[in-house]
């Protein structure tokens, strides 16, 4: 009995340190990329850069510390549209959602490579789409929509994010709860759609990303309009998307 005591204690032990090196971790990659140039960014850009060339068929040349340019259409994927900060919640969200489900230390690092694995793929692949329907935005007319072509790229990036921080939420419980039920015999939770955890993690890991940290951190204070008008713009669309998201996992249910 003291025996199963001490070792479940040395599990939570583990889980609560591993949390913890996980947030500081994502932290300090957000703050290190934050002011970072393309150079630095090669990493993501580079893929990035290429994905978007191959769906458009353009052509993008590397600028030396600039990002990937296009002459055709003159654009230019920045460090700005590296997707960093969506691959440092992706990755934090998906780590502290399976830090507490597995028993063993073993799984848990294992755990924590195959999402940052994951995280990094699925953050080009997104980045790319969402680079692909700015461009799309950017060419149509939509002069007579009363928002600006900056406000409607924040709020296209804003859907396209937390919408893909459901979807691989939802993936990763997906896994998790597939190896539950055969570890028990087909006994586990059941494989549906997005559920309440599904919609409501992916939002408080957004919301406490992409503006907790840069109140803690105090970055704010450098655009402090600007940062309201941001923080308020990713707080309203991303808890309608949430609000629209458990409607429709409540009228599934009730179906």
């Amino acid at each position: 009995m003291q025996c199963a005591t001490v070792c479940q204690l040395r599990q939570l032990l583990a889980r609560v340190v591993l949390t913890a090196l996980v947030l500081i971790l994502a932290s300090l990659v957000k703050r290190y990329y934050g002011p970072a140039d393309a150079s630095q960014l090669a990493w993501l850009l580079k893929p990035t850069a290429a994905l978007v060339g191959w769906l458009s068929g353009l052509e993008f040349v590397d600028q030396a510390g600039e990002g990937y340019f296009n002459t055709r259409q003159n654009l230019l994927i920045a460090p700005a549209c590296s997707g960093i900060n969506f691959l440092v919640i992706a990755t934090a969200m998906g780590s502290l959602l399976g830090l507490f489900r597995l028993p063993t230390l073993r799984l848990q690092l294992a755990w924590l490579l195959l999402v940052a694995v994951l995280a990094y793929g699925l953050t080009v692949v997104v980045n790319s789409g969402r680079i692909l329907v700015a461009m799309a935005l950017y060419q149509a007319d939509l002069t007579a929509m009363p928002l600006s072509q900056a406000q409607l790229h924040r709020i296209e990036g804003i859907v396209v994010y937390y919408l893909f921080l459901c979807f691989f939420s939802w993936l990763l419980s997906f896994i998790l709860n597939k190896r539950n039920r055969s570890r028990h015999d087909g006994i586990g939770q059941q494989a549906g759609g997005p559920g309440t955890i599904q919609v409501l993690w992916p939002l408080v890991c957004y919301l406490a990303f992409a503006l907790g940290i840069p109140l803690l951190n105090q970055a704010w204070q450098q655009q402090p309009g600007l940062f309201v008008e941001h923080s308020l713009t990713v707080a309203a669309v991303s808890i309608v998307l949430a609000l629209i998201l458990g409607w429709a996992q409540r009228w599934r249910l009730n179906q």
